[in-house]
């Protein structure tokens, strides 16, 4: 059985938020450096772009490290998906005659899908409103996770 309840945001937004429900904060969680800025091989034009325009925004959150490159390009490469299906949808229309009359076409719930997939994205990666809800300050030097916390325990006493 896996874990229950919500999954867990990173520790890094964590701190960022607040701390509200008291819980310690895991002082030896794996650190990674921080990541390449350039896209991985492979990637669609599309999801390139994304990557292009995304991974700056998580470069100045400080959430973007090189554990988090193969998210991104989930992320992206489903964003890109995401813009063709929509672009089709918009052309063809939603629904389509059949012998049986209106149906929706299959791509409007393959855009379904990708949304969904998104907005879970979009809140892992801290993009969404409710994500970034009680966001308080980000660190202004880079250091460890460590001297971190105890700079935000200095502050608060």
């Amino acid at each position: 059985m896996g874990r229950r309840g919500p999954p867990q945001a990173p520790t890094v937004l964590r701190l960022l938020r607040g701390c509200p429900d008291k819980r310690p904060v895991n002082k030896a969680e794996p650190q990674s450096l921080p990541s390449a800025s350039a896209p991985p091989a492979g990637m669609s034009k599309a999801a390139a772009e994304t990557w292009r325009e995304t991974f700056p925004i998580l470069a100045n959150m400080r959430v973007m490290t090189q554990a988090d490159r193969q998210a991104l390009r989930l992320y992206c490469e489903t964003w890109a998906r995401w813009l063709a299906l929509d672009r089709y949808v918009d052309t063809v229309g939603v629904a389509m005659d059949t012998p049986e009359g209106h149906k929706l076409r299959p791509e409007v719930g393959a855009l379904q899908g990708c949304r969904s997939d998104l907005i879970r994205l979009m809140d892992r990666f801290g993009f969404v409103p409710s994500a970034r809800r009680g966001l308080t300050a980000a660190p202004t030097a880079a250091g460890s996770l460590a001297s971190f916390i105890a700079e935000r325990k200095k502050k608060k006493t």
